[in-house]
């Protein structure tokens, strides 16, 4: 039987995942589709071969073409990014918020104006800092930094940090499967993994979303989803070649932006990155 939802929800990360959590919680009829499989938070290790190829797009090897080549890797299983990731949290600058203001018309984006909504966020999502001394090597990247008179700072998690953190049980990672996907289907949300939208069409005031249904054991089938209201949330790169397969293309995918990384090797004279220490939160 196909799904009848009032709202449906492409995709199952922070965005996503968040998205679907309200729309249920305030009463509505939501569905939530995931390209990815839906997969406990310790299916497998942590950065591990094993968790690559269970959760990463394409085993984690994505390249951007262009004038500058770039490999990137990005998450496919409910969840999204926040499964894989270190989950480190940022607060919507204000001078993005400023911008978003001015450009798009947005009113009630001052930073005041947020304050409470990413409290109540944070707080469902467990978004702690460090509750004491940063381990070594988080503190000489601090150091270095200042060093160079670069900006560092210290950035929280989504980490629920236990009572002894800092002996060998530091806590536990809080991804989407953790928090926000239970309430949304405690909420009587509806998900939907191993399902890639495929395309969106506006017809008779309503939106016809076309989904391939991948299971891992059972046949494949095209599903055709007719709902009122569509919430694109499946990435920075899913979602404007979404957008762009469904015929949707002014202003999409126009503003795409990496995050650059650099990875740095250093010797030291003592031991600063000691097996079953806390990952750098600076």
């Amino acid at each position: 039987m196909q799904p009848s939802p009032d709202i449906l929800v492409i995709g199952s990360g922070p965005g996503g995942a968040v998205t679907a959590t309200c729309l249920a919680e305030a009463g509505h009829a939501v569905l939530m589709v995931e390209e990815g499989a839906n997969l406990p938070l310790d299916s497998a290790p942590h950065f591990s071969r094993e968790e690559i190829v269970q959760k990463y797009r394409n085993a984690g090897i994505g390249v951007a073409f262009g004038n500058a080549k770039l490999a990137f890797a990005e998450g496919r299983c409910v969840g999204g990014g926040s499964e894989i990731n270190r989950g480190l949290y940022h607060r919507t600058p204000a001078d993005v918020l400023s911008l978003w203001r001015m450009a798009w018309r947005v009113e009630a984006l001052a930073p005041e104006e947020l304050t409470a909504h990413f409290e109540h966020c944070e707080t469902i999502a467990q978004v702690q800092y460090l509750p004491g001394l940063a381990p070594a090597f988080s503190q000489r990247l601090h150091q270095g930094a200042q060093g160079l008179g670069w900006a560092s700072m210290e950035v929280p998690r989504l980490f629920a940090y236990g009572p002894k953190w800092n002996l060998g049980n530091p806590g536990r990672k809080q991804s989407m499967t953790e928090t926000f996907v239970p309430r949304f289907l405690a909420a009587g949300g509806q998900l939907l993994a191993d399902a890639r939208a495929v395309r969106l069409v506006r017809e008779s005031g309503r939106w016809r979303v076309t989904v391939e249904h991948r299971p891992a054991a059972g046949a494949y089938r095209l599903i055709e989803i007719s709902v009122p209201t569509v919430f694109v949330a499946c990435g920075a790169t899913g979602t404007p070649a979404l957008l762009r397969r469904s015929g949707i293309t002014h202003n999409v995918g126009n503003q795409l932006r990496f995050h650059p990384m650099v990875k740095v090797v250093a010797k030291f004279r003592d031991e600063v990155n000691l097996p079953g220490e806390l990952e750098p939160v600076h």
